[in-house]
């Protein structure tokens, strides 16, 4: 199981939209330079950027990384997935 389905699957258990949720908030790292914020940036970094790989459903996660880099908008892009509720907005009101 990959690091994006455990998150998914956390996002589930909490009674949001997993897979919607984990492509804005791999959109919308595209489209920051989340490198500059330090060691979590750095991290989140890491985590949100998809690498290629041979496994279909990936596709999906590298197409919300092209996405952003193209700043598309990702929210109108995954509307599944509500203000509030990605990763990086709950980062942002722990930091």
């Amino acid at each position: 199981m990959t690091v994006y389905r455990l998150l998914e699957n956390e996002f589930e258990r909490r009674g949001i939209d997993g897979k919607g949720c984990m492509k804005k908030n791999i959109c919308e790292a595209a489209t920051t330079l989340l490198e500059d914020e330090g060691l979590v940036g750095e991290l989140l970094h890491l985590l949100l950027t998809p690498r290629k790989s041979d496994t279909p459903s990936d596709s999906e996660y590298l197409q919300a990384l092209e996405f952003g880099r193209e700043y598309y908008d990702c929210s109108r892009i995954y509307k599944s997935c509500l203000p509030g509720q990605g990763i990086l907005e709950q980062i942002s009101k722990i930091i």
